[in-house]
């Protein structure tokens, strides 16, 4: 059994943590098992998504079992919506990221809604940062996932401090995912989590390079899940949401 990791960040932060090159992030999931995994930049997150985005796919090139996000900042619909027209025709992105907090601006705007559905007619999950703040909380969330519901969207540290609230939303909707990386495990996080909405909407994400993996894929070893959820949540669910990915993966016979 292989995990596949769908919260990585590639790139430095803005204080002092060390920024591993693809190499070494490879080395330290492979530690935990990690063989595959889905990365965004966090150049695009705290300086230009622009930048980041194009950062982020030299990094990426002829890398097949680490792929990408693009990352869009819905203060600037036009040139987001270009992102996404320009990296998701590249096979080694797979997904589409949005983060509130960065971005100063709640994902249920009309801004966040468009994106939201341009995102939906790309086929690709939504990979949203929802945590304690106003700006970041999982109610925002529910609209886009009941405009687009075909639309996949993952609701990244599922709440955070509010991760209850987490799981009430994801009950709002067939198509809300929680991923559960924190800085601390609360008790039972995660059996409640999969006893509200089933193990196929739970998928392992770790907030690599700002949190170690060891800590998260801890929380999911420890939490009582039966073996068939646990493989699930680390591996299942990330193969069937990222249908670009598993082509990729697949392709290049990349396994654990």
């Amino acid at each position: 059994m292989s995990v596949i990791d769908i919260h990585l960040h590639f790139g430095p932060w803005h204080f002092p943590i060390p920024a591993p090159s693809i190499a070494e992030m490879r080395e330290t999931l492979q530690r935990f098992g990690i063989t595959r995994g889905i990365v965004s930049s966090s150049v695009a997150l705290i300086y230009d998504f622009r930048e980041g985005n194009h950062l982020l796919t030299q990094a990426l090139a002829g890398q097949t079992d680490l792929l990408g996000y693009v990352t869009v900042n819905h203060n600037y619909v036009e040139e987001s919506l270009q992102e996404v027209e320009t990296y998701l025709s590249e096979p080694n992105f797979v997904g589409v990221k949005m983060h509130p907090l960065c971005f100063r601006q709640p994902v249920d705007t009309p801004e966040g809604r468009r994106m939201a559905r341009a995102v939906a007619e790309r086929g690709v999950p939504l990979l949203v940062h929802t945590h304690t703040s106003p700006l970041e909380s999982p109610w925002h969330v529910v609209p886009l996932a009941k405009e687009n519901p075909s639309l996949p969207i993952i609701m990244a540290h599922m709440g955070g401090e509010s991760w209850m609230e987490g799981i009430r939303v994801a009950q709002e909707a067939p198509n809300l995912y929680l991923e559960p990386c924190c800085s601390y495990p609360d008790a039972d996080k995660l059996r409640l989590a999969v006893d509200a909405i089933g193990a196929e909407r739970v998928l392992f994400g770790s907030d690599y390079s700002l949190l170690d993996p060891a800590f998260t894929l801890g929380m999911v070893q420890s939490s009582g899940l039966t073996p068939a959820e646990r493989d699930l949540v680390l591996e299942g669910n990330a193969l069937r949401l990222f249908g670009r990915a598993r082509d990729v993966w697949q392709r290049d016979n990349v396994r654990s």
